[in-house]
């Protein structure tokens, strides 16, 4: 019986599953791409058995029943990367709605917290109609997943936040459940990544159950 991977549509993730083909044949692997919000229920429903997920759905997760964090690779971003731009429209006075291509991803959402603890804006996310023209903003500001943006006021999410809150913005991590077999999905997760990654870094998280913070 194949092994179910679930990952979210998106570029960014794509370094801890570049090595798929190799792993899926030594591992008898199935990849399920799917929205970042439905990820949470496949593992609810039995019907994968790894998953990709962000920390805003992990946390929702949890509320139902208890599933594992697999300490393996994972996704973070410090200061200026491009991942994300929100770009603000000319002769912009009050910043009130920012529009997303979705508004509830974890990015979206993540700006909007942002914005909300750095400057008490109040911000409104609203969906990005997909028929929204690129040479031009609609909104008071927009986010965006492009690599090349050309409006003249923009700000970087994943420096935004590192400059907000002094630490790398975590994007994506390995999710189980609690009765998986650990230390064969580590090696699976560890088999799917990209090879010679540049610059890798190890992250020793030590969390003290019933604290509010951890060590690291």
């Amino acid at each position: 019986m194949s092994i179910k991977i679930a990952v979210p549509e998106g570029k960014y993730i794509n370094n801890l599953i570049a090595n798929i083909d190799a792993a899926k044949n030594k591992y008898n692997l199935e990849l399920i791409y799917a929205k970042e919000k439905d990820i949470p229920q496949l593992l609810l429903n039995k019907s994968v058995d790894l998953s990709i997920m962000n920390p805003l759905n992990y946390g929702k997760l949890l509320e139902t029943e208890p599933f594992r964090m697999l300490p393996t690779t994972c996704i973070s971003a410090l200061g200026f990367s491009r991942l994300a731009t929100i770009s603000f429209k000319e002769d912009l006075i009050e910043l009130k709605k920012i529009a997303a291509p979705d508004k509830d991803s974890f990015l979206a959402i993540a700006t909007k917290i942002i914005y909300d603890e750095k400057y008490d804006f109040g911000i409104k996310l609203v969906e990005l109609p997909k028929e929204a023209m690129k040479s031009s903003i609609s909104f008071d500001a927009e986010l965006s997943y492009e690599q090349n943006i050309e409006y003249p006021s923009t700000m970087d999410l994943t420096e935004e936040w590192s400059d907000n809150f002094n630490y790398a913005m975590p994007l994506a991590f390995w999710v189980i459940s609690e009765s998986a077999d650990v230390e064969l999905m580590k090696n699976i997760t560890q088999e799917l990544i990209l090879k010679d990654l540049p610059n890798p870094q190890v992250i020793h998280e030590h969390y003290h159950r019933g604290a509010i913070s951890y060590e690291r």
